[in-house]
């Protein structure tokens, strides 16, 4: 008699993104270590299917356990997934995707947070647009002009030099 073969949930890799963001993904693991790796900015759209499988342990108003964080485990093999407000971070063995959470994600984590609704089907985490992913320089305005002006020093010499007037 063969034992019976149990299903294996497939995984859908997902390829690492072409831009490599300026910082490093760090966070604590369970013992307290640091975990550095590097993060990517999304090219694609990811969609994550819920089920209600992914409710089972999700806590109510973490960040880092949630349905979505379950869906992303669960669905795509990430190590760790962490789903805020804003952006969303799904590491995998060896690197960080950095993605937009979009509205509907939003909505369904707010919903789970507030126990309102138990949300199950498909959310989007959005990819993040080149304009997204430039860093804003200080003091550089967009549009014409020069940026901020410079910080004028005043001391009492400079108050009391004379003017020369024509």
């Amino acid at each position: 008699m063969t034992p019976k073969k149990t299903k294996t949930p497939t995984i859908t890799p997902i390829p690492t993104p072409n831009q490599r963001c300026k910082r490093d993904f760090k966070r604590l693991d369970d013992q307290g270590n640091a975990v550095i790796k590097p993060m990517y900015f999304a090219d694609t759209d990811l969609e994550i299917d819920l089920i209600p499988k992914d409710q089972v342990g999700a806590v109510p108003g973490e960040i880092n356990n949630c349905l979505i964080t379950h869906g992303c485990q669960r669905s795509f093999g990430a190590v760790y997934a962490e789903v805020g407000r804003t952006y969303s971070y799904i590491e995998f063995p060896t690197y960080v995707i950095k993605y937009r959470t979009l509205d509907l994600a939003r909505m369904t984590t707010i919903a789970f947070d507030t126990k309102t609704h138990n949300f199950l089907g498909k959310v989007r985490l959005g990819r993040v647009t080149p304009g997204l992913r430039a860093t804003r320089v200080q003091g550089k305005t967009s549009g014409k002009g020069g940026g901020n002006p410079r910080r004028v020093s005043l001391t009492a010499s400079s108050l009391l030099r004379p003017v020369a007037r024509h």
